[in-house]
């Protein structure tokens, strides 16, 4: 599974509340059930943009 992931995602968290019932997700598909089974980042870094917070990762296992 982890083989047909990106490389590396760039995050950006802004300090704004959106949500809903009809929101959507910032990542879609199947889902993990357990937390054993998440997809782990490594060489993470995280930045701080005016406001916002950046954080950048290799996906483990690519």
């Amino acid at each position: 599974m982890v083989n047909d992931c990106v490389p590396k995602v760039v995050i950006f968290i802004a300090p704004k509340l959106l949500g809903g019932k009809e929101s959507i997700t910032p990542i879609s598909g199947i889902g993990f059930n357990r937390m054993a089974e998440s997809v782990q980042l490594t060489n993470i870094t995280v930045r701080r943009l005016g406001e916002d917070i950046c954080i950048t990762g290799d996906v483990q296992g690519i």
